[in-house]
């Protein structure tokens, strides 16, 4: 910003104003705040906030182009601390959906389903709907499938295809009436039941609450991370 040259003090005022607007300050600095880490034990990376452009169409927008270019350093640190095949690892895409939205995003989960295993990294994929991922080329890398309460036939049928279970009343009834801690697993051997899972701690009840305004929620969190 301080240079003679007017186009690099251009360029540098305009670094110095989107690195302090808005989500772009995830990417530049001043370089007085410290970046992710491959040393941490635990990363989390965050972009329920970004703007990004619908699946298949261009970024239109300023935040939407911040966005996508924020997509492809995220990416790229994902792979590269999924591909250290010197330590067992797990990366967890919570709010998968969103992924879909951006070419990166989903080359990034293609990529980790079908190296992962390889390279000893897990890879879970979190998302309110089958739908979002009920194609090929992505259900075919998943070996463990977990499905929880269906709240329409529509999504009842998607979870029926998803799994490769018979399309019928009684797995649409099934799926409908499934309680609080139920589901439907398949596993990596293809065999398909309803199961119940035993939370051991209460504590960890209620640091996944989401349904009550808990204000030691994230105390909890804190306490057992």
């Amino acid at each position: 910003m301080k240079s003679e040259d007017q186009e690099v003090m251009k360029v540098g005022l305009y670094l110095n104003e989107i690195g302090t607007n808005g989500v772009a300050k995830l990417m530049f600095s001043d370089g007085n705040v410290s970046g992710i880490s491959l040393s941490e034990q635990v990363n989390i990376l965050q972009i329920q906030n970004l703007t990004l452009p619908e699946d298949g169409e261009k970024p239109a927008t300023r935040d939407e182009h911040i966005a996508v270019a924020l997509m492809i350093p995220l990416a790229k640190f994902a792979t590269k601390f999924a591909r250290d095949d010197s330590k067992t690892k797990i990366t967890i895409f919570e709010e998968a959906w969103m992924l879909t939205n951006t070419g990166q995003g989903h080359k990034l989960i293609k990529e980790m389903l079908r190296t992962g295993r390889s390279l000893r990294s897990a890879v879970y994929i979190i998302t309110q709907s089958t739908l979002d991922y009920n194609r090929p080329d992505i259900k075919e890398g998943i070996g463990t499938k977990f499905a929880f309460k269906a709240k329409t036939a529509e999504e009842a049928g998607n979870i029926i295809e998803f799994l490769g279970l018979e399309d019928n009343e009684a797995n649409h009834k099934m799926l409908k009436n499934l309680r609080e801690g139920q589901c439907i697993m398949e596993d990596m051997y293809g065999r398909t039941a309803k199961i119940q899972t035993d939370v051991l701690f209460n504590e960890w009840v209620n640091a996944f609450n989401t349904k009550e305004n808990d204000k030691g929620r994230a105390e909890t969190e804190e306490a057992f991370m």
